[in-house]
């Protein structure tokens, strides 16, 4: 167990007001009460998930935005690959442009990316584990590439793994971001 004199590392969770967050298609607005207020200017269809005290937007196209209750950000596409140096709690960090995205085992996850503008339609991604902010260049996973047009269209966390749905299939990643992963089919026929 780490000591109480320990520097914590990471987000923390805050008591702050709930909010509801919605795409309207050009904008994302938020409100707790009363009426819809503008975050941020950010067109197309908008994917969100939640990592501890945060929210996170993407929509595919262009950079990740990030709402904290108060204030909206736009993050960076770079990649660090030094995880000894994470992103500071404060600091404004990055996260790959991509259609998907979801929060699972201690990781920020983005498929279907596009990355300095190639397209990847297969591909899965996963930041440093408790940093949603920070991005190794070679941690991803492309899943059942090069299938007749086949591309992914949600990510699903369930329990310890994490479910890939593509238009015509389904896969399903096991393990933990920081360790080993292994992906396998789980029906090759349907699809969302």
């Amino acid at each position: 167990a780490a000591s109480e004199t320990e520097p914590k590392v990471g987000f923390e969770r805050t008591a702050a007001a709930a909010q509801r967050v919605t795409a309207d298609g050009t904008d994302i607005k938020y409100r707790n009460v009363g009426s819809w207020t503008s975050i941020a200017t950010y067109a197309g269809t908008v994917r969100f998930t939640v990592f501890k005290d945060r929210l996170y937007a993407n929509n595919g196209v262009a950079a990740a935005k990030r709402w904290n209750g108060s204030a909206a950000v736009t993050l960076g596409t770079s990649f660090n690959d030094d995880i000894s140096t994470p992103t500071a709690s404060g600091s404004t960090g990055n996260m790959p442009i991509g259609a998907v995205l979801a929060s699972n085992m201690g990781s920020a996850w983005v498929a279907n990316t596009v990355e300095s503008g190639t397209s990847y339609p297969n591909r899965v991604r996963w930041s440093h584990p408790n940093f949603p902010e920070d991005w190794h260049s070679a941690h991803y996973i492309d899943v059942d590439e090069g299938v007749d047009g086949d591309y992914i269209t949600a990510l699903v966390p369930v329990g310890d793994h994490l479910l890939v749905f593509k238009n015509r299939s389904v896969h399903a990643i096991y393990g933990a971001p920081h360790e080993e992963l292994q992906v396998a089919s789980v029906n090759q026929a349907i699809g969302t």
